[in-house]
C-alpha cells in the first residue's frame, strides 16, 4: 500500500502541477487500530481498513488478517486509490466546496455524500487507467475489479452510492483515464443514487 500511495503522490504531483495547482504528498501512518471518533469519522469494528483525514492530510491504515492474507490483490490497489482520491478533493477545493455546499434536507445533503464519494472511486479508476497495464495483470483483471466494488446497501441512508454507480463511476474513471470525466456534481440525481 505505501508504494501504491508513493505512485499516488507522484502521479497526481505531476497532474495538479500541470494545471497549476499546489500539491502536497498524503501522510500515510500505519495503525494497530483507528481511534474511535477519529476526524469525525467513526471506523467501526472492521479488521482491516483504511481512512482520510482532511484536517491533517493523513491516510490511516489498518491491516488485518483479511487483507494480509492477500497483500497482491488489486482490490488493495484500488482502495487505496479511491481513500486517496479523498486527498486530491482536499487539495483541489473539492472538500472545501463539498462542505460548504448548502442543503434544503437531509435527502440533498446524503445525495451530495454520494456525489463526493463517488467522485473518489471514478478518480480511483482515472488514476488506474493512467498506470495501467500493471506487472502481472491482465484486461481480465481491470474488468473483474469493477465485479468487487462494493457500494452502500443502507437504502435511503447511503452515504456512497448504490453497487452499481459505484462499478460505473469506477468504469467511468477506467475508460476516460482523465478526471475531468469524473463531475459527478453535474450528473443526474438517478447516477449518484
Amino acid at each position: 500500500m505505501d508504494a501504491v500511495v508513493t505512485c499516488l503522490d507522484r502521479t497526481w504531483g505531476a497532474h495538479l502541477g500541470k494545471a497549476g495547482m499546489n500539491f502536497r504528498k498524503a501522510r500515510v501512518k500505519h495503525v494497530n487500530r483507528i481511534p474511535r471518533k477519529y476526524c469525525d469519522l467513526d471506523p467501526g469494528n472492521e479488521p482491516s481498513q483504511i481512512l482520510y483525514c482532511a484536517d491533517d492530510k493523513t491516510l490511516y491504515v489498518q491491516l488485518g488478517k483479511d487483507w494480509l492474507k492477500s497483500p497482491g490483490d488489486l482490490w488493495l490497489f484500488h482502495i487505496t486509490a479511491a481513500v486517496y482520491a479523498f486527498h486530491v478533493q482536499t487539495l483541489t477545493g473539492i472538500t472545501a466546496a463539498y462542505n460548504d455546499e448548502p442543503y434544503r434536507n437531509r435527502g440533498e445533503l446524503l445525495e451530495q455524500a454520494r456525489r463526493y464519494s463517488l467522485q473518489s472511486d471514478c478518480l480511483a479508476g482515472a488514476f488506474l487507467k493512467s498506470v495501467w497495464p500493471l506487472k502481472g495483470r491482465s484486461a481480465r483483471d481491470r474488468r473483474e475489479l469493477a465485479s468487487l466494488i462494493q457500494g452502500d446497501q443502507r437504502g435511503q441512508e447511503r452515504l456512497t452510492g448504490s453497487t452499481a454507480n459505484a462499478r460505473a463511476w469506477l468504469k467511468r474513471g477506467l475508460a476516460a483515464g482523465d478526471p475531468r470525466a469524473c463531475n459527478t456534481w453535474t450528473a443526474p440525481p438517478r447516477k449518484v443514487a
